[in-house]
């Protein structure tokens, strides 16, 4: 033997199998092992209604879990400090129409992000070590050049000098470009129009 333990597969197709009228968990000749399934087609395969797999680890004493599971096509990724990682809105979430959702079990687009903590935390942020290029606030404004944005678009250049050409806003089209400034009502409204006369 090549251990305390081993076993050796004869002509049957299953090589160790535990479990009553229910399988619980199956190890096949060919090394695949199934939990809740007696077919495995992979080197581990877990099957159930809402299979799942947790890592647990325990710092100052306390359990603390990351849940992988998948329900309806649909694959969760999870954090908790519950028994059984279920007490936490998933982390992320991918339907099985490829939308992905961070902070939220139901994306609406392609990426949907939702900040459901109590923090200033924004929404999304594209930053280096030393400088915000674009960042979205919890109150939806949007921010490019500066963390802080006051307005529901703030640009900032910092770097701007006298003398040179500084573009802030650039809005091109072959004929007219131009800006509307409009009230709520869609009655009153302004435009600032450029056109090259071609």
């Amino acid at each position: 033997p090549m251990a305390s333990l081993s076993i050796h597969a004869g002509t049957g197709s299953t090589t160790l199998a535990i479990g009553s009228t229910t399988m619980y968990m199956l190890i096949d000749s060919s090394g695949n092992v199934g939990m809740g399934t007696s077919t495995p087609n992979w080197k581990l395969q877990v099957a159930g209604t809402r299979p799942s797999i947790a890592l647990t680890d325990y710092v100052a004493g306390s359990p603390n879990h990351w849940l992988l599971s998948s329900m309806g096509g649909n694959f969760y990724v999870g954090t908790s400090s519950g028994a059984y990682a279920t007490t936490s809105m998933a982390a992320l979430t991918i339907l099985n129409s490829g939308f992905i959702g961070i902070g939220t079990s139901s994306p609406l687009a392609k990426l949907s992000v939702y900040a459901n903590d109590n923090s200033s935390s924004p929404q999304f942020v594209v930053a280096s070590s030393s400088a915000t290029s674009l960042i979205i606030d919890k109150s939806g404004n949007v921010g490019i050049g500066t963390a802080a944005p006051e307005a529901q678009l703030h640009i900032v250049n910092k770097d701007m000098t006298s003398g040179t050409s500084n573009t802030l806003l650039k809005l091109s089209t072959s004929r007219q470009a131009q800006l509307y400034f409009q009230d709520d009502d869609a009655a009153s409204y302004g435009v600032v129009e450029y056109d090259n006369g071609g």
